[in-house]
């Protein structure tokens, strides 16, 4: 990984969709029913074509050399095949991925004993429109492809009422719809400005499923736009906090259980509370400082999504205080994980967190731990207990 900076989890498909920010993509990760074991989703092998290599084999399965990376769909399988001309053939592929940095070894492995290297063309089709995402190029849109994406930043999932993922796609100033299940982008919202349902340089983004209203933290024109997420048509303007006014809207949430949306303003150093059309101040809380005693004292806090298992409060990532905190709709209650470094469980400018309950064998709290590149993952009944991370450098 390459700066996280957000993340969504789909607890009914055991996924979880990670903004690499530097990297310029989304990566999909899949973890386990049993325990917290979180590997890339990498994509499918969709050809595997072998040169002619002879005959003699009575019985020939192939066997793939292990994948370099630690993926979720390594090419397993052997699949029996015939032999005929002088030619395997009748393949079958029983699973398939793409977690080879260069082609996979191939070797016919025959009952009695024979064996033999051949060497076999692979066409994968990886996950996510934007290719494999590891060559850290920034992607801007040409007349013939508009499938890059400019440093990401913030995401957003909708499956209730549709099967959709939302992007904000930072430098290219709009927001990327995309289709969680094969990770192609099939529409966009917002255009470079500053006028009525343009952007410039949205980041993080929140959505109320139920009304279809989705926040879009506008940061460089100093004010949150609200889009419907199913029309994705322009709402409006969040009138902006008193008497404080944005200066740099960052983080975003909404919550069902008060139907309320929270702006986090980096340099301000408040979260303010808005209705649930998003557009409508409220109240506000925080305080900007360093203050490891004050709780309420905030610098650069960030995003979240999930909730603590008391679902009246809510995370909030307080970035560059290297911490995690917990408020409900009238103040930060506390710190529930805070440890500065690069060591395991430790973080470094976190951005983000969500949770999930994963079929009631497990409770995880996720952190996108940004400047240590990769995801710590907490437990969510105990935060102070470090379960394990995924992702690296």
């Amino acid at each position: 990984m390459y700066r996280p900076t957000a993340m969504d989890i789909d607890p009914g498909n055991n996924a979880v969709y990670v903004v690499e920010q530097y990297n310029h993509r989304v990566s999909k990760w899949i973890y386990s029913d049993d325990d917290i074991d979180f590997k890339l989703d990498a994509g499918q092998v969709t050809t595997l074509s072998l040169d002619n290599i002879g005959s003699g084999y009575t019985n020939p399965t192939l066997v793939f050399s292990a994948p370099d990376l630690d993926i979720a769909n390594p090419v397993t399988a052997t699949g029996t095949i015939g032999e005929s001309g002088g030619t395997l053939d009748s393949l079958v592929l029983t699973d398939g991925g793409n977690g080879y940095s260069t082609l996979p070894t191939v070797t016919v492995v025959d009952l009695d004993g024979v064996n033999g290297v051949v060497t076999a063309t692979v066409i994968t089709t990886p996950w996510g429109s934007n290719g494999n995402g590891t060559s850290g190029v920034p992607g801007k849109p040409t007349s013939d492809t508009d499938n890059n994406l400019q440093f990401p930043t913030g995401i957003a999932r909708l499956f209730a009422t549709t099967n959709r993922l939302f992007i904000s796609d930072t430098l290219n100033h709009r927001v990327r719809v995309m289709d969680p299940d094969d990770g192609s982008f099939t529409d966009s919202m917002g255009s470079p400005g500053t006028g009525d349902g343009e952007l410039y340089r949205p980041v993080h983004l929140a959505d109320n499923e139920a009304d279809n209203e989705l926040a879009v933290m506008d940061s460089r024109n100093h004010r949150v736009a609200i889009f419907n997420s199913t029309t994705f048509a322009f709402v409006g303007i969040a009138n902006p906090p008193t008497p404080d006014n944005f200066h740099t809207p960052w983080g975003a949430k909404y919550r069902p259980n008060n139907s309320k949306f929270y702006y986090s303003d980096i340099i301000k150093g408040k979260v303010y509370q808005y209705d649930n059309s998003g557009l409508a101040f409220e109240s506000s809380f925080g305080t900007p400082g360093t203050d490891p005693a004050d709780p309420n004292q905030l610098f650069y806090p960030g995003a979240s999504n999930g909730t603590p298992q008391d679902n009246t409060e809510a995370y909030l990532p307080d970035t560059r205080n290297n911490k995690i905190k917990i408020y409900n709709s009238s103040n930060i209650i506390s710190d529930i994980i805070s440890g500065a470094g690069t060591g395991d469980g430790e973080l470094y400018w976190p951005e983000h967190a969500t949770a999930y309950q994963n079929n009631g064998t497990a409770d995880a709290l996720c952190v996108c731990n940004t400047l240590n590149n990769r995801i710590e993952v907490y437990d969510r009944n105990d935060p102070s207990t470090f379960l394990t991370n995924f992702g690296s450098p």
